[in-house]
Parts: structure tokens; C-alpha cells; sequence
């Protein structure tokens, strides 16, 4: 998954059945799904419930806009 694409997930991109996360407006402006690991679906759960996380996944300190990918680095 690409930087981008990591910084705008959002906790509806994630399809725990399948396994798969969806990348909305990659790139080419293109939606793609990628691979979910078992392990990194709770890495995800753990950090949404320990940040409050509503919508974005990763979220701007507002907490209205997702990070910038500056931060993500």
C-alpha cells in the first residue's frame, strides 16, 4: 500500500470477510484492493479504539482531514 493511500484510509475501506483493504483514488486516480494480514486487521481494531478514530483511519490532530503524508513519513 502506498503512503498516500495509507494517510486517506478510512475504517469503511476495510472488509474484514474477504481480507481486503480497499485504496480509494490511488494512483492514476484509480481504486484498487489490496491483501489484508489477520495480524494487521487487529493492529488496525487496537489503534482505532487506543486513538478514538472515527472516520479516517489516521487522522489530522483536527481530527476532520486525514494526515499529511509528511506526517506519514
Amino acid at each position: 500500500m502506498r503512503l498516500a493511500e495509507a494517510v486517506n484510509l478510512r475504517a469503511c475501506h476495510i472488509d474484514s470477510k474477504p481480507m481486503q483493504i480497499r485504496a480509494v483514488a490511488g494512483k492514476g486516480t484509480k481504486d484498487r484492493y489490496t491483501v489484508l494480514a489477520p495480524a494487521m486487521l487487529i493492529e488496525l481494531r487496537v489503534h482505532s479504539k487506543r486513538h478514538g478514530c472515527t472516520d479516517y483511519l489516521f487522522p489530522a490532530k483536527n481530527g476532520y482531514r486525514p494526515m499529511c503524508e509528511a506526517t506519514g513519513q
